[in-house]
């Protein structure tokens, strides 16, 4: 029902074949503005009219939340719910436990903060990462049968994606997205990262994939600004 350009339909039928292999695991690295979103999407899509899945968690940039909300209702019929980080620590727990909507999309900079406590006799507060948001939402999943995206994965580090997929409980299947020519975060470099460190460590793993594609749907200008600048 959707127009794709060809590229993209070889993309798509690439991550649904791995996804119903023994290899459930896809990494997908492509140019900016290549359709890894949309390629995303229409994968959970799929995976929900299969039965293969029960939910969706997309983690992604706080000023990429609003975009994922946004494709997946323009490009499926699943119910999305984007956990705002204003809200307090407890009702962001609260709505963990309570919420029933098919695709979760979080601020990864949030999911993965510590929370500041005082212990009595202490002057000074100290960061706990006993019950954060990522280990409360990992604990709520590990029964599920969970597809995971984790967008932008050369921002994260390899210790940050390990959290994540190392924690992956039976059914699990995980999207890493990404291009390691647009990386935001100082303390990494293109060698570094966690998308490409994930693409070392795991290339010769049997449930791994991994799809290199160089084509852009955006213009020719936005093409050759994401290379150049």
């Amino acid at each position: 029902d959707h127009s794709l350009f060809p590229f993209q339909h070889v993309g798509l039928n690439y991550v649904w074949e791995r996804m119903h292999s023994e290899s459930p695991r896809v990494l997908v690295q492509w140019d900016t503005g290549a359709g890894k979103t949309l390629l995303s999407c229409l994968t959970s899509q799929k995976l929900f009219d299969n039965g293969d899945i029960d939910r969706v968690l997309v983690f992604s940039k706080k000023i990429k939340q609003y975009d994922w909300e946004q494709e997946f209702k323009r490009m499926t019929h699943l119910t999305v719910e984007r956990i705002s980080d204003k809200a307090t620590r407890r009702a962001r727990h609260e709505l963990y436990e309570k919420t029933d909507s098919q695709v979760l999309v979080l601020n990864y900079e949030k999911v993965r903060e510590g929370s500041w406590t005082k212990k009595k006799g202490e002057r000074k507060k100290t960061r706990s990462y006993d019950r954060t948001d990522l280990m409360q939402i990992l604990d709520m999943i590990k029964d599920e049968r969970v597809l995971v995206i984790i967008d932008e994965a050369q921002n994260l580090t390899p210790h940050e994606v390990k959290t994540v997929i190392s924690r992956a409980g039976e059914g699990t299947k995980v999207i890493s997205t990404g291009d390691p020519s647009q990386i935001d975060n100082p303390y990494l470099d293109k060698d570094s990262n966690a998308l490409t460190y994930t693409v070392s460590r795991f290339k010769n793993q049997s449930i791994f994939g991994h799809m290199l594609l160089e084509k852009t749907e955006r213009s020719q200008l936005a093409a050759i600004a994401a290379d150049i600048l």
